[in-house]
Parts: structure tokens; C-alpha cells; sequence
């Protein structure tokens, strides 16, 4: 069974990059993107360990990278035909308060591995990339920048 502060180490080692212990289990990656055009773009990826919600409450891997506020300009048939492509990734809405306090309707893009089950550390890699990969393909496509 693989550990989320070790394995966030060793992701953070391999893409040469930060990982940021942020308290409580929480984990925050800067994944750095480059594109075959030599564009460079970054996004975040959180990771932690939860129960899941499921009727067992296994504890479960939770990679989340977040994608942009969901709006009336975003078709949402269209976003999730999208999560056709993912091989560990969901795409899903949650709802998070704003700066000013306000309930807003944020799209993620998750994988979520049980902990029992991951003996490799190469899935915790692949989850995170995938998360990251596809969080910011969402956003360039749907929101037109590159902010989270």
C-alpha cells in the first residue's frame, strides 16, 4: 500500500517540480504541460486520502484538478462526451464557495484509485498526469485560459 505523502514525493521528483504539503493530508502539485508546439502551461493537481462514498468507505486516493467555473456558455453535453476519454479520470461538478462567499458550480477533473488496490507508484503518477492532462485540455478548450 503506497503512502500519499511519498507517493506526492516521488511524482514531485520525477516532473522536477514543488509538491506543497498544505496540512491535514492535503497535497498540491504544480504539474508542468509541455505541448508538441513548445507551448509550456502548468496546472494543479490536489491529492489526499478520504473515505469514499461508496458502502464499503474504503479509503480512497482522491486527485482532483479544477478546471473553471461552469457557466451558461459551457454546453454540457458537449464537456461530458469529454469524459468518454478518460482512462482514470471523471469529470464531475462541486460545489465551493467563491472569494466573496458565493455557492459556485466549479468542474473538476478526478481520478480516484482505492488505496488498497495501488501498489504502484506508477498508477499514483499516471493519475496525477492524467488529471492534469485533461484538466487543462478542458480548459484551454471550454474556458479559454490557463488559470488553475
Amino acid at each position: 500500500m503506497l503512502d500519499i505523502q511519498n507517493s506526492m514525493r516521488l511524482v514531485g521528483v520525477r516532473l522536477n517540480t514543488q509538491v506543497d504539503d498544505r496540512g491535514n493530508g492535503l497535497y498540491r502539485i504544480d504539474v508542468p504541460l509541455e505541448y508538441k508546439d513548445g507551448t509550456k502551461r502548468y496546472q494543479f493537481v490536489w491529492a489526499r486520502i478520504s473515505k469514499a462514498i461508496t458502502r464499503d468507505g474504503k479509503d480512497t486516493f482522491y486527485f482532483q484538478s479544477r478546471v473553471g467555473a461552469l457557466n451558461s456558455s459551457i454546453d454540457l453535453k458537449t464537456l461530458l462526451k469529454e469524459a468518454y476519454y478518460g482512462i482514470y479520470t471523471m469529470i464531475c461538478i462541486v460545489d465551493e464557495k467563491d472569494e466573496n462567499g458565493n455557492l459556485e458550480e466549479m468542474v473538476y477533473v478526478q481520478a480516484s484509485p482505492i488505496v488498497d488496490f495501488s501498489h504502484d507508484k506508477e498508477l499514483i503518477y499516471e493519475c496525477v498526469m492524467e488529471c492534469a492532462i485533461v484538466a487543462d485540455y478542458l480548459e484551454k478548450k471550454y474556458w479559454g485560459v490557463d488559470k488553475n
